[in-house]
């Protein structure tokens, strides 16, 4: 069990970035969010029962194609919360 705090900097919004997120993480059974910062960049709370999982989906959000284009990506570990039972995007 392990949960994430990412943020994601690049052209990541107004492309789609945060619907490829949420359909990589409800495949990947991922819960948590993702929503757009002030500051151009995309936050994602990311949290799987299987580490294995988790990592996967960590690989997946950094090779989304055209038109989003990831710069960079910035992780901390976070607690894990059983609350969250989905994933959504927050608008």
């Amino acid at each position: 069990m392990k949960a994430y705090r990412i943020f994601v900097a690049g052209r990541v919004q107004g492309v789609g970035y945060r619907a490829s997120v949420y359909d990589i993480a409800t495949r990947s059974r991922i819960t948590g969010h993702v929503r757009n910062m002030e500051d151009g960049r995309v936050e994602i709370l990311a949290q799987a029962w299987d580490d294995e999982d988790l990592e996967q989906f960590l690989d997946s959000i950094t090779t989304i194609g055209p038109p989003a284009r990831v710069g960079s990506i910035n992780k901390t570990q976070v607690g894990f919360s059983e609350a969250l039972k989905s994933f959504r995007i927050v608008r």
